[in-house]
């Protein structure tokens, strides 16, 4: 077991010893953006065949990715009645690690948290946070029987794009979302908007005022500039960003994280003087609509999109399932 930072971990290795990731704070390019601004807020123990990501919680550092987790933090205490700064660390158990054999993964925790325990010692009785979901019945299983204390702590949505076409995926709603999509598709046209790819490097600084608005408004953990200076470096077929458009202007947009034949749709953008339009358009059900056309047409399998605005998402055929912490 090696500690890493992620400029030491190539993609390759990345996506090969961790997997696949549902949250875009996973995805190896937002980590490595974090990394060549020196704002690594994790670091990774890897293994043979596993990649775990691990946060310590120290406040030896004052960086925007230690505010973003701190704030990740106290969201997953939010349901504990103990201590925050009784945690030595959270630990995000892949989803890959669910595929190995009971006893491996309580080894696997074990070690992590003896590790963690010693060398990151924050109080006299330093505790480890595991965060994994229910849909991994192993690591659950396990989880739960060396835990301390185990409770949801937030949920996430998918999507299964089992549909050959968007004709298809419409087929699959009831006739209501059905009768919905049509009007929105209908007042898109009217209103003449269009659906359109963002180039990143021109629209850099209207991009990241739109982003920092949403984040301000709704009191979200927010991305320095210096963070999206580093971002629109990332190859186009690994990180791509989709917006709603009247005319010229950028009504809305979101990032598009790719990872295999799964994408997470993350990090929303809003214009703030065409709020109006947008609301009066539905352009959110619009680029969430064409997201999911996008999607079928490359033959993505699974689409993410986070947690917030439930019953909008399951307007649009999402699911949701829990994200777990225990306590050990």
């Amino acid at each position: 077991m090696i500690k890493y930072q992620i400029k030491e971990i190539t993609k390759d290795k990345w996506d090969c010893l961790h997997g696949m990731t549902e949250w875009r704070e996973f995805n190896y390019r937002y980590l490595e953006a974090l990394g060549n601004i020196n704002e690594e807020a994790m670091k990774f123990l890897v293994y043979d065949n596993l990649i775990i990501p691990f946060y310590i919680n120290s406040d030896d550092s004052s960086s925007k990715s230690k505010e973003i987790m701190d704030d990740f933090l106290n969201i997953m205490l939010s349901n504990f009645d103990v201590d925050g700064d009784k945690f030595a660390a959270l630990v995000f158990l892949p989803q890959k690690l669910n595929a190995f054999m009971k006893d491996e993964i309580k080894k696997v925790i074990k070690d992590i948290s003896k590790d963690i325990k010693i060398k990151y010692k924050h109080s006299s009785e330093p505790k480890v946070l595991l965060f994994y979901n229910e849909k991994d019945l192993q690591i659950l299983n396990v989880a739960q029987k060396v835990s301390k204390d185990t409770k949801i702590c937030s949920y996430n949505t998918e999507m299964e794009l089992n549909f050959k076409n968007i004709e298809e995926y419409e087929k699959s709603l009831k006739s209501k979302r059905r009768n919905d999509i049509n009007k929105w598709k209908n007042s898109f046209n009217e209103n003449k908007l269009e659906f359109r790819k963002i180039d990143l490097e021109k629209k850099l600084e209207d991009i990241y005022t739109m982003y920092k608005y949403v984040c301000d408004k709704y009191d979200e953990p927010c991305e320095g500039f210096a963070f999206w200076e580093q971002i629109k470096k990332c190859p186009e077929n690994d990180v791509s960003w989709y917006g709603i458009f009247s005319k010229d202007s950028l009504i809305l947009f979101v990032g598009y994280w790719e990872d295999g034949n799964t994408a997470i749709i993350s990090m929303l953008g809003k214009n703030s003087e065409m709020e109006i339009i947008s609301r009066e358009t539905n352009a959110y059900f619009i680029l969430l609509y064409k997201l999911v056309e996008l999607s079928i047409n490359k033959g993505v399998k699974k689409i993410y999109n986070g947690y917030g605005l439930m019953d909008v998402k399951k307007r649009m055929g999402f699911n949701s399932y829990n994200q777990y912490v225990s306590i050990i």
